[in-house]
């Protein structure tokens, strides 16, 4: 697929047996090849050729015989080839299919091989399950032919379960050595290989690497155990990013030894994959060896212990005479929690009465950050904290319900709570107190208590730190990675607040004052950089990391996160990844640092690592305020959109109502929209966009009010209520102007624009589309503005401006090939295509179509492979191929009613109408017009709604009704071809009419100059038919000298369009104006020639349909005593 063997010189009579896709010639059961070769039968095609089984007749055995495709026949590749072979004859193993011999017979390239009865490894997989004994058996012998090829310096390079053959005995035999390098790039523009098997950075450059093979192999295995392979992705584009993506390999329990070879092996950068194949053994032998499972991180603390620290931490602990009636979290609660695994500790704002901002606010921010590097202890910051208690209403000193709501909203069965109390000038009393809320029992213990002044507040806040470290029994702590010494904290704190409430320009001056005389204090290095980040400032953001960097401890969080935001600012996402990692290996149970680690991964189309990776934070707390929600969109772009509806998104839902938050409930209800809009719940979708519309505005958050006004008028569009979305739409401009949101704006106008286009509102799909063009061309996004570029190009098509739409898609293209997008490019590249098929020049559309279409399969492009197999089908039927062109056509039809997709089903529906009535296949366009009236109705597009009433009509007057006379017709907003086609209609309808009845005449004449005010440059098609019609008028008429002039212009038309299904139309218009002027030999010559043309079209079609159209043909002429028709003459003799 995606090849044919037709040169530019095709002529019309091969396309036709050609048709659309050329199938591999294959060979003939029986036949001999070199005298020597018996064809037993065919076996498959591939990639490179097509295999049978022969009997060798000298040796009297069977061989496998490969036969070359023609298309990757040339000198040079066959000189490339016979050099491959006689290596290949080399490599003797009993795991790789030996081969033979290269022949060559007239034009058919072959090489002969062993015959091996049995499957292809893929054809196992699918029946079996892999069991451990077999998998050892083979990646043994996979890896033992790997070895010898290595030894030859010799590359697969489309190494796939494909390629591989089981024998009944389970021994595995690699087949295509060297096919894949042979044949060069000639099989497919750059690639090789199979592109889901092939490592990133082949699929991206074409170049071979060493570890080709090796990463072939991991997938190999990886499908063995699992059936299936770790790629979702639709296109080239997104599997490049999905292979680029580091995902980690689980196995079930009993393959757990292969996961390291696997990950190893698939593994996004060339350098960290096993060199040889006798590298990868090695990595399985020493999984083998790692024996049990790693030892847990935490050691057993005895009762006596954690007694013991309860005692020498009086610093810490509250004594008992000090208990004033509360109950003591006791050493054995201490112990308990212990045992129960991770504990959850959240961080409650402070209970104070103070006014200032930098102890409510500051202050227990920085406490937050210094927990959450408690390795074994996850941390509910204070942020998370502060806005559950604001969402509820709640305010400090909570009482034991509310602090059991708490608990379980953050899922913390401990509380820190801390009471700050000024007790003079610049001086504070402080308690620290750890709440345990299990079930209905709340337990309390007061864990630290000091005095202390401004400046000795960061140290005494280190030793509570410490102390909450110690309360777990949690391994000792290295304090300098904590609460910085001899930093002024209210100045912290306060840079802190300012953060929090977006006075950026004030923070960062205050940063800038206090890192000029604390230079060393890395934390402020880190919020400054992210500060000079989100201004767009980038050197000035890396200096201020590097300074992060430079100035923290080696293992510190700070130091991790300024080298993640380091390696962001570069562009290098895969190393931020692995950042993320390496901090996640020290602090498993940071959720924030996890959830953005998530959204990383989800940036790199990593979409089912980043599920896994969010699961992880719904399992240690449930009612994360934002995991569920991220699932749920994760889940939607996988597909899964049943899941995220069913899952999903009920828990964000129940999360938000839980919280009371607002913000959060009108984005759950938003993306249940999105959910139920895609699933084609256009109903239910309405009524959640509306909910989420209606929480978004009682929050004042314009940003999510644009987005859902955007999203109803997407499904108003849908549903065919255009002035609803239309209105939608407007209201969404008129609320981002207040945004200063440029992007947005150019993206509503472009929305504007595509509801114009589906309802043929051109001039208006023009203005909307310019609107946004001339806002793109003024951002630095390139694919943008190609994107605008090809809309308004697209538009003065239908306008039928010619001149200014090659401009507009010459510039997207340089667009496109500048962000180097091959979608792009093919999308542009069909569209002018269409240009030129509508000019007449089928020739050049037939070569652009045939290299789209090898572009879209080649990236799996579903809509661009549609698009231009329909377009080379239509090129096909306009050729006079009446037989496969339809069949194709309906196929497509049914595939575009299987993707929901209306208006292709529609527009292609309307063509195969067309063709149907143009073939007498009456019943059938009865039957697919019924089919498309409800589409219609949804559809709502007035060029396709004039095109059918068109085709309608036109299939009553073609079964023998007469049309009434037409008054004048107004074509307002529909396309130059809608309005042609019923101009067709009114020239059939007035020369079919009873004789030309009395006003026809003049009539006829009227609506033929009507054609007049259209470009019919631009629509070839319509000007032969229109002609020929005129030129049917003149000879019923009489009038040979019009009827010449007639003649002479279809003639030089006919020259420049070539073969064209009409054109006996054109050879017995010939023959009558001969036969007017009594030219009888040149009558008949010509009559001869229309017949010979009519038959041709005709025999390919059922003998109903051959009746329909021959009787049609007695309508567009009829002879008398003073006008001859020797073409009905002859086509009523073979009758």
């Amino acid at each position: 697929m995606g090849h044919d063997d037709l040169d530019q010189n095709t002529k019309s009579g091969s396309l036709k047996e050609t048709q659309i896709l050329s199938k591999p010639a294959t060979l003939e059961t029986d036949s001999v090849l070199v005298g020597r070769f018996k064809i037993q039968s065919l076996q498959g095609c591939g990639r490179f050729g097509c295999v049978y089984k022969a009997t060798d007749l000298q040796l009297d055995s069977n061989v496998a015989i490969k036969v070359l495709h023609q298309h990757l026949v040339s000198e040079a590749s066959l000189r490339v080839f016979k050099n491959e072979i006689l290596t290949l004859r080399q490599l003797s193993h009993p795991n790789i299919v030996r081969v033979h011999e290269y022949y060559e017979d007239e034009h058919i390239h072959f090489i002969t091989m062993d015959w091996i009865q049995g499957d292809t490894l893929k054809d196992w997989i699918e029946q079996h399950t892999v069991t451990e004994e077999t998998l050892n058996d083979f990646t043994g012998q996979i890896l033992s032919a790997l070895e010898v090829t290595e030894s030859k310096a010799i590359s697969h390079k489309d190494l796939k379960p494909e390629n591989i053959l089981i024998d009944n005995n389970q021994h595995l035999y690699i087949a295509d050595f060297g096919i894949a390098s042979a044949v060069g790039d000639k099989a497919s523009a750059v690639i090789t290989g199979t592109p889901l098997y092939s490592p990133p950075e082949y699929l991206e450059s074409g170049k071979s690497v060493a570890s080709i093979d090796i990463y072939a192999f991991g997938l190999i295995l990886y499908e063995l155990i699992t059936k299936k392979l770790p790629y979702h992705a639709q296109t080239q584009e997104e599997l490049i990013k999905e292979k680029l993506s580091s995902q980690k390999v689980k196995f079930e329990k009993r393959f757990a030894r292969y996961e390291k070879l696997v990950q190893r092996c698939i593994a996004p950068l060339a350098d960290s994959r096993p060199k040889t194949a006798s590298e990868a053994r090695k990595l399985i032998d020493a999984s083998q060896d790692k024996g049990m499972s790693r030892q847990s991180k935490l050691t057993a603390i005895s009762v006596a212990t954690v007694l013991l620290a309860l005692i020498a931490s009086g610093l810490y602990f509250f004594r008992a005479d000090n208990l004033g009636g509360k109950k003591l979290i006791g050493a054995k609660q201490l112990i308990e929690a212990q045992q129960e695994g991770v504990q959850s500790l959240a961080v409650l704002p402070f209970d104070t009465k103070s006014a200032e901002a930098w102890l409510i606010d500051g202050l227990p921010h920085l406490l937050s950050d210094e927990l959450s590097q408690i390795s074994d202890l996850r941390i509910v910051g204070y942020e998370r904290s502060r806005e559950t208690m604001d969402l509820l209403g709640y305010q400090t000193p909570l009482d034991e319900q509310k602090l059991k709501v708490i608990s379980d909203l953050t899922q913390s069965t401990y509380l820190l709570n801390t009471k700050l109390v000024p007790i003079g000038p610049n001086r504070y009393q402080v308690n620290a107190e750890l709440i345990r809320v299990a079930g209905n029992t709340v337990e309390t213990s007061d864990i630290i208590q000091f005095q202390s002044n401004k400046e000795s507040l960061a140290q005494e806040f280190s030793s509570l730190v410490v102390a909450v470290n110690e309360q777990f029994g949690l391994e000792s702590l290295d304090t300098e990675l904590y609460l910085p010494q001899g930093v002024h904290l209210e100045t912290i704190s306060e840079v802190e607040v300012l953060l929090k409430n977006g006075e950026d320009a004030r923070a960062k001056e205050l940063l800038e004052k206090l890192l000029n005389s604390e230079a060393e204090y890395s934390k402020g290095w880190l919020l400054l950089g992210q500060l000079e980040a989100s201004i767009g400032s980038i050197l000035e953001a890396e200096s201020a990391f590097q300074k992060a960097v430079e100035t923290s401890p080696q293992n510190s969080l700070v130091r991790n996160q300024a080298q993640a935001e380091l390696q962001l600012l570069a562009g290098d996402i895969d190393s931020a990844i692995e950042t993320y990692r390496s901090i996640l290996q020290r602090l498993p149970n940071n959720s924030d640092i996890r959830l953005e680690l998530a959204q990383l991964l989800i940036q790199q189309q990593s979409l089912e690592t980043a599920k896994q990776e969010l699961i992880t934070v719904v399992e240690s707390d449930e009612n994360h305020p934002i995991a569920w929600y991220e699932l749920s969109k994760v889940a939607i772009w996988q597909g899964e959109t049943q899941e995220a509806v069913d899952n999903y998104l009920v828990k964000a839902l129940v999360t938000a109502k839980k919280l009371k938050n607002t913000q959060l409930q009108g984005d759950v209800l938003n993306a249940f929209g999105v959910a139920h809009h895609r699933l084609g719940h256009l109903d239910l979708a309405l009524d959640y966009y509306k909910q989420g519309l209606t929480d978004r505005k009682k929050v004042y958050d314009s940003r999510g009010i644009v987005t859902s006004l955007s999203n109803l008028a997407s499904v108003y569009a849908v549903k065919g209520e255009y002035q609803q979305a239309e209105q939608n739409l407007l209201q969404a401009l008129e609320t981002n102007k207040s945004r200063n949101d440029a992007v947005k704006q150019a993206d509503l106008f472009n929305e504007l624009g595509v509801i114009a286009e589906e309802q043929g509102l051109y001039s208006k799909a023009l203005e909307h589309f310019q609107s946004s063009l001339s806002i793109r061309m003024k951002l630095d996004d390139d694919w943008l503005k190609a994107e605008s570029l090809n809309n308004v190009a697209y538009i003065f098509f239908l306008l039928s401006d010619e001149e200014q739409a090659t401009i507009y898609w010459e510039q997207a293209k340089a667009y496109y090939e500048k962000v180097d997008d091959p979608v792009g490019v093919v999308r542009v590249n069909e569209n002018m295509a269409q240009l030129e098929l509508q000019k007449g020049n089928w020739q050049s559309a037939y070569r652009m179509y045939q290299s789209a279409l090898e572009k879209s399969e080649e990236l799996n492009l579903t809509e661009e492979t549609i698009v231009a197999q329909a377009y080379l089908a239509k090129i096909a039927f306009l050729q006079g191929n009446f037989e496969q062109p339809p069949l194709q056509l309906n196929d497509i039809k049914t595939e575009l009613k299987d993707r929901q997709d209306v208006r292709g089903q529609v527009e292609f529906g309307l063509w195969l109408t067309d063709w149907s009535i143009s073939t007498g296949a009456y019943q059938q366009a009865e039957s697919i017009l019924a089919e498309l009236m409800p589409l219609m109705e949804q559809e709502k597009n007035r060029s396709q709604q004039l095109i059918y009433n068109t085709l309608a009509s036109r299939l009553s007057l073609y079964q023998g009704d007469d049309l009434p006379i037409a008054s004048n017709q107004e074509f307002e907003q529909v396309t130059s071809k809608a309005a042609l086609e019923s101009l067709v209609l009114q020239l059939e309808a007035l020369l079919f009419s009873n004789t030309m009845q009395e006003g026809a005449s003049d009539k006829f004449l009227e609506v033929s100059q009507e054609f007049d005010q259209y470009d019919l440059d631009l629509h070839r098609y319509f000007l032969l038919r229109k002609l020929i019609l005129l030129g049917y008028y003149h000879a019923q008429s009489g009038d040979d000298e019009a009827l010449k002039t007639v003649l002479d212009q279809l003639t030089m038309l006919k020259r420049g369009v070539g073969t064209y299904w009409r054109n006996y139309q054109i050879e017995r218009l010939e023959s009558i104006y001969y036969g007017m002027i009594k030219n009888s030999e040149k009558a008949r010559e010509s009559a001869q020639k229309a017949l010979k043309s009519f038959t041709e079209l005709k025999q390919q079609l059922p003998e109903q349909q051959q009746q329909h159209i021959i009787s049609l043909q007695g309508r567009y002429f009829s002879a008398d005593q003073s006008k001859d028709d020797f073409f009905m003459e002859q086509v009523n003799d073979k009758e």
